[in-house]
């Protein structure tokens, strides 16, 4: 069964990307802390992590450059900041 892991510090959001995504082949997780999800990573393969860019505890750069020295798994990042600046430091750090 594949995995995904949705990161947000909104858990309301993490339960409705859960609850749209998952069937009978894929079963979603989510985290709402940095600590929950780098947990998690260590102990599951995942085959796409959709992040909140901006979660409470850390920035998301910092946190895609923390799953990239882990895995190579696709990030996908919701942001509600659509400036260039903000993609490009999310391409630049791996996702």
């Amino acid at each position: 069964m594949k995995k995904i892991l949705i990161i947000d510090d909104d858990i309301d959001i993490c339960k409705q990307i859960k609850y749209n995504l998952q069937n009978e082949t894929t079963e979603a997780y989510y985290a709402t802390s940095v600590t929950d999800a780098l947990l998690f990573l260590m102990r599951n393969d995942c085959c796409l992590i959709i992040l909140e860019l901006t979660p409470s505890e850390t920035g998301g750069d910092e946190l895609i450059h923390a799953i990239r020295k882990r895995a190579s798994t696709p990030v996908l990042v919701l942001s509600c900041d659509g400036s260039i600046q903000h993609m490009e430091r999310a391409y630049a750090s791996g996702a």
